[in-house]
């Protein structure tokens, strides 16, 4: 029913309600929409939004407003008509998948019942009109076929771009409906296929480009399942069409005062951190990657499309939302991690590839030549910005940090990355980040103790400090061959980190006995009586002080039992303490316990139940827990089938208890390569 507001007085509005009581102020908001001015027909459209549509609700007041609403809408004289119609398409539910009462339902089936004009007005000569009218049509229920057609073949004769997107966006959402199984006579395999063909027309003008990409990004939040994987390269097209015209020196400059804004270029994520922007299209990229979801292909195909040949302005869009893939999904990325890497010789690209490298740990090999190269060709040392990163980058008022290049190779370990290690090294302050970065190398190049051990001998203050972090490193590393640091391993206090380097070296750091003794009754005692026997090969004292720590439910923690563990069978006293733990309330003990056992007694068997029960209570323990399956061998065969389904997840276990984290990749890495591990020693004779 479509009423003029002469009737507005036949209607009781003071026996209706709306967010703020009676209603008997909507005649006067609805006249108001008419007025001369405006500013005040603006401030009416808003009033009446927030009374009969607050929060989305509908009243029975918004149910007798409709028809009038819609008789303003089919009068040509009435300004500002795409706002009512705006309006109509939200209290009619185009939006909404559900009704959750009569009133709503009251609501769509007045708008929808208006299809008649609704289907005129796709041809007004107001063309914010003809834009407002297809969402407007997604109220529809029950059979939709007429609506179809007649927005497929509007389509074809509407000459305005922003318009012809509209019209699209609406054959998307009626996919989307037909997919819910709320509408009938549309096909959403047709619809996809419709995208299709549109989208692919040969030689589009920019603003069918523009319109196209428009629609694209519609499908994301109203049909995703239409995006389909033909239509991904007709996508990819407008993409590169839409960019080709930024130039690259327009791309905004990587230029951030700490290395936690660096990070956050690239860090996948809708809600925070640096966008940057490329005419508008790098958030466009992202949000069609994540609607693809699980289907992991097509994303692919989205992204390598964009890395491969697109314009600068395209290749940097896909970028992090290439991180977002390969950090939060398991597959295989060979051919999307080499064209990162391809990006390191673009001058204003090679920054945010290498942060994007940096992240995926083992994953980065396709790109291991790259970044080989960018690192042989860069800066000892530098701002972050244009071009390969440097070998360590310095910051306004915070410490230098290493690149991220250097670090994406060395997690390859990859020796091409020697000449930047050996430089690191030996800076007169090394990075706070380079003693893991030396201890990677420590065995395969033997420079580099001394090299440490020169420039411990000759620095003091920060300098001093900062290279004894990384002679621990080393030395930890290096093990019996590290003897020769010994000396300036006891110049300095006996702290966590020097008492497991020094038990790591073991009988060759006998001069320690005494330093480490002394270190028993303070904090770090525990690892110090670890390291004690392994330099003494006494056990002794060392069960005796974790004795004290294992007796005693309440005072047990997993890094004592973890250190009871690494005493291995000289530790059989602690044995029956070790036991009692499993039967704790105390979780965060039990993995280390298993692990003690099995070290100390050989007993895989035992603790089984805990760790089978931890599996599925606490999944954030299954990385801890798959490792120690890994060593037991054939023994964790009664928990095969937790670490298959594991497995065959295609979501990374790290990412879903982390956020993001740039250590995902490598913690999910483990966790399958340990899972592996457990399959072949488990799998029948």
């Amino acid at each position: 029913m479509i009423k003029d507001l002469d009737d507005l007085d036949g209607v009781d509005w003071a026996a209706l309600g709306h967010a703020w009581g009676a209603a008997d102020d909507v005649p006067d908001l609805l006249r108001r929409l008419v007025g001369p001015e405006p500013e005040a027909r603006a401030d009416a459209l808003n009033g009446l939004r927030g009374a009969v549509h607050l929060h989305g609700d509908v009243f029975d007041s918004t149910v007798a407003a409709i028809p009038f609403l819609l008789g303003l809408a089919g009068d040509s004289r009435v300004p500002d008509r795409a706002g009512v119609l705006g309006l109509l398409a939200h209290i009619g539910g185009a939006t909404r998948r559900e009704d959750p009462g009569p009133d709503f339902v009251a609501a769509r089936a007045a708008v929808a019942g208006a299809a008649p004009l609704l289907l005129r007005l796709l041809e007004d000569a107001d063309p914010d009109v003809r834009r407002a009218v297809p969402a407007t049509l997604l109220v529809q229920r029950g059979d939709a076929g007429t609506i179809l057609a007649s927005l497929h073949a509007r389509v074809a004769a509407e000459p305005d771009p922003d318009v012809r997107g509209a019209l699209a966006a609406a054959v998307a959402g009626l996919g989307r409906l037909a997919a819910a199984g709320l509408v009938s006579g549309v096909d959403p395999a047709a619809v996809g296929t419709w995208f299709t063909d549109w989208s692919a027309e040969p030689d589009p003008a920019d603003a069918d480009v523009r319109c196209r990409l428009a629609a694209a990004a519609d499908l994301v939040d109203t049909a995703p399942e239409a995006l389909a994987g033909d239509l991904i390269p007709a996508v990819v097209e407008l993409l590169r069409a839409d960019l080709q015209g930024v130039a690259p020196e327009t791309l905004p400059a990587l230029d951030a005062s700490r290395w936690g804004d660096l990070a956050s270029v690239v860090t996948p994520t809708h809600i925070s951190g640096l966008r940057p922007a490329a005419g508008g299209r790098d958030a466009l990229v992202e949000d069609l990657s994540l609607a693809l979801d699980e289907r992991i292909e097509d994303r692919v195909a989205l992204l390598t499309g964009l890395l491969s040949a697109g314009p600068p302005a395209a290749r940097s869009a896909a970028l992090r939302p290439a991180l977002g893939l390969v950090g939060y999904w398991r597959g295989d990325y060979t051919d999307l991690v080499a064209l990162v890497g391809a990006q390191l010789t673009d001058g204003r690209l090679a920054g945010r590839a290498a942060l994007v490298l940096h992240h995926l740990d083992a994953l980065a090999a396709p790109a291991a030549d790259a970044l080989a190269a960018a690192v042989a060709s860069a800066a000892p040392e530098s701002r972050y910005g244009d071009g390969p990163p440097p070998w360590v980058v310095t910051w306004r008022g915070w410490e230098p940090t290493v690149g991220p290049t250097v670090w994406a190779l060395a997690a390859l370990d990859d020796d091409r990355a020697l000449p930047a290690v050996r430089a690191i090294v030996d800076r007169d302050i090394p990075p706070g980040n380079s003693a893991p970065l030396a201890a990677r190398y420590a065995t395969t190049a033997p420079d580099l103790l001394p090299t440490v051990l020169r420039r411990c001998a000759g620095s003091t203050g920060d300098a001093a400090a900062g290279h004894r972090r990384v002679l621990t490193r080393v030395a930890t590393a290096l093990g019996p061959a590290g003897a020769e640091a010994v000396p300036e391993l006891l110049a300095g206090p006996i702290d966590l980190i020097t008492a497991t380097a020094l038990g790591s070296i073991g009988l060759a750091a006998a001069a320690a006995v005494p330093a480490l003794r002394a270190t028993l009754g303070r904090d770090g005692g525990v690892v110090a009586a670890v390291a004690l026997w392994q330099v003494t090969g006494e056990a002794r004292q060392s069960v005796e002080l974790l004795a004290g720590h294992l007796d005693d439910p309440w005072d047990a923690t997993s890094f004592a039992a973890e250190a009871a563990g690494r005493l291995g069978p000289a530790g059989a006293a602690l044995e029956a303490p070790l036991r009692a733990l499993l039967d704790t309330a105390d979780d965060d003990i039990h993995v280390a316990v298993a692990q003690a056992l099995w070290r100390i007694a050989g007993d895989a068997e035992t603790p089984l139940p805990a760790l089978t029960r931890l599996w599925t209570a606490e999944p954030r323990r299954r990385l801890e827990i798959a490792a120690h399956l890994a060593t037991i061998g054939s023994a964790a065969r009664p928990m095969r089938d937790l670490v298959a389904a594991e497995l065959r997840e295609r979501f990374r276990h790290s990412a879903a208890f982390n956020g993001w984290s740039s250590r995902q990749v490598a913690l999910d890495l483990a966790l399958l390569r340990d899972g592996r591990t457990v399959l072949a020693a488990t799998s029948p004779p």
